[in-house]
């Protein structure tokens, strides 16, 4: 993340973008530089003996981690309503401070800053009594002056005005019918300086956002899928855990287990796709039947909704394959595949 770039910037939203936003690009860069994406051309350079390359993909692994990390970091932050208002107050003053640090280098930087003023006049004998234009014209420059002074404060004064009203801005996610309320007024007093310090206090107080070890993720995980059926966290636990053990085969099929049943509410192709890309990375780790059972069940699924050929096609070569590797008999796939023949 850049030395500017704010938790906003890092996941692609605005600052009054809404959590429903703010989940749904969470989950696209997670899955975009999700570190598992690599695993099987890391494999293939691996078996090929590839050492140049397998350590540039290794370096490129290493950074699709790190952001990993600073999207779950981001996403922890602003996913929660205490912790991003008040992540929101602490970005508006640092913005503010850099718009002042700003404007003091551009006055710096002006080439009569620091640069001592000579009054220049004509030279005077000392018996010489003063002239009248002498004695009125440097009152009249005064006044001049004063009045322009005067002018380009006031609008010096409104234009700063609206700047901090623009920086300084907080949008409540529920706003009244009067507006947002400004975070310049919120803190124009003593007493709100003070709420403002006892929050940062607070938050200094919360336990850190440290991992849950891989046993944890992967019930808390287990949890999500089969008992709450909230299978998005059950996704976000599942990569959490894939992170921590990329070889690992059940990993791979909870996780496309739950991307199915996420199908199964929404229907979106996005999230069948990712759970066939699961279902194959479990069987490129380890080729047992419940991923072709689960594979197949998903690519029929798909066919009913979408009509499409090659998803019946592979529908039936998933559940023929499950049964000639199952001894159990399952009425459930006989019937599917029925229907896929007839």
């Amino acid at each position: 993340m850049a030395k500017n770039e704010s938790l906003y910037d890092l996941l692609g939203v605005s600052q009054t973008a809404s959590l429903a936003e703010i989940k749904k690009a969470y989950r696209e860069q997670i899955r975009k530089y999700h570190p598992d994406n690599y695993a099987a051309e890391r494999s293939k350079l691996q078996r090929e003996g590839y050492t140049i390359a397998l350590d540039a993909l290794d370096r490129e692994i290493q950074r699709a981690k790190h952001l990993a990390q600073k999207f779950n970091e981001a996403y922890s932050v602003l996913s929660d309503t205490s912790s991003r208002a008040a992540y929101d107050r602490d970005l508006s003053e640092e913005r503010y401070e850099a718009i002042q640090r700003q404007m003091q280098r551009k006055r710096q930087q002006h080439p009569e800053y620091g640069r001592r003023a000579v009054k220049q006049r004509p030279h005077r004998r000392p018996d010489q009594p003063p002239t009248v234009t002498e004695q009125t014209i440097p009152w009249a420059i005064l006044g001049v002056t004063m009045v322009i002074l005067l002018f380009l404060f006031a609008n010096l004064s409104d234009f700063l005005w609206q700047i901090d009203e623009q920086i300084n801005t907080y949008s409540p996610k529920a706003p009244t019918a009067e507006g947002v309320i400004s975070a310049a007024d919120l803190q124009s007093t003593v007493t709100a300086g003070e709420a403002t310090r006892i929050a940062r206090a607070e938050a200094a107080d919360l336990p850190p956002n440290t991992p849950l070890p891989l046993d944890d993720t992967v019930a808390l995980g287990d949890m999500f899928l089969y008992e709450i059926k909230e299978y998005e966290y059950a996704v976000e636990q599942y990569s959490n855990a894939i992170m921590a053990d990329a070889d690992n085969a059940e990993l791979y099929y909870k996780r496309g287990l739950a991307y199915a049943a996420l199908y199964q509410q929404q229907f979106i192709e996005s999230i069948a796709i990712d759970g066939i890309a699961d279902f194959r990375h479990a069987l490129r780790l380890n080729d047992w039947a419940e991923p072709y059972r689960e594979r197949g069940l998903l690519h029929y699924t798909m066919w009913q909704q979408t009509g499409n050929l090659q998803s019946a096609e592979q529908a039936l070569t998933d559940l023929q394959q499950y049964l000639a590797m199952s001894d159990e008999t399952d009425s459930e796939i006989e019937t599917a595949i029925a229907d896929l023949e007839g």
